[in-house]
């Protein structure tokens, strides 16, 4: 499926990407960045998933299946990737003497994404979809459904000033069978009893008045800003 006016990264690219805007707006070069993109079909691990016994051999027999999964600056849980997720990244900057809390944090990301399905007829909540991919009290879903799952990274620095780059991965279309049986795989052989139900997800483009070709365009105007 085409995912016209979005950036399609192999996924390292992708990670270099969000270091870069998250420097540049840390650095004052920018007090805000956004960034739509897509990359390859692929898991994504947080950190602390990667370092448990059992990972590493797991990993290796996934990626020679045709699953490779990569570690994330990020925190959460294995997420999916590939064509039909589109990630949104958002870094900004909050003043010296500003204390902003996670929550808020979260809805500089989400409620623009809220806004465009509401305009749609669709309405969205947040909240846990037990049993989902990354499954969190900031996930976008519809229904009983996940659609989007989200995560932060904040950096603090010597001027007070803290810089967050909150992300959204939006599931827009495709079949997650396949990754989520190679996260069951996984979570199996780190030992771990967390399984994931591919059923509890929903895909953007299975909602109505949404498509591949206006998706980029709605999603810059839902946050204020024109596509490329």
């Amino acid at each position: 499926m085409a995912m016209i006016g979005f950036a399609d990264f192999p996924f390292a690219a992708a990670i270099d990407h969000e270091r870069a805007l998250l420097d540049r707006v840390a650095g004052g070069a920018a007090d805000r960045a956004l960034s739509f993109w897509t990359t390859e079909a692929c898991l994504v691990a947080p950190r602390n998933l990667t370092v448990r016994p059992g990972f590493a051999a797991a990993a290796a027999l996934l990626a020679a299946d045709g699953m490779r999964v990569h570690e994330r600056d990020t925190g959460g849980d294995l997420m999916p990737q590939g064509p039909g997720i589109v990630n949104v990244t958002l870094v900004f900057a909050t003043p010296a003497a500003a204390q902003l809390s996670i929550a808020e944090a979260y809805d500089a990301l989400c409620r623009p994404i809220e806004a465009l399905l509401a305009r749609h007829g669709v309405a969205a909540r947040r909240g846990p979809v037990p049993g989902a991919f990354c499954d969190g009290a900031h996930n976008i879903a519809v229904g009983s459904g996940k659609l989007a799952g989200t995560a932060q990274r904040w950096r603090r620095g010597r001027d007070g000033r803290t810089t967050i780059l909150a992300h959204a991965a939006i599931i827009c279309a495709g079949d997650l069978d396949a990754p989520a049986a190679a996260a069951n795989r996984l979570y199996a052989a780190c030992g771990l009893d967390r399984r994931v139900n591919p059923a509890l997800h929903l895909r953007l483009f299975d909602l109505p008045g949404f498509g591949p070709e206006t998706l980029a365009t709605e999603l810059a105007a839902a946050f204020g800003e024109k596509a490329d």
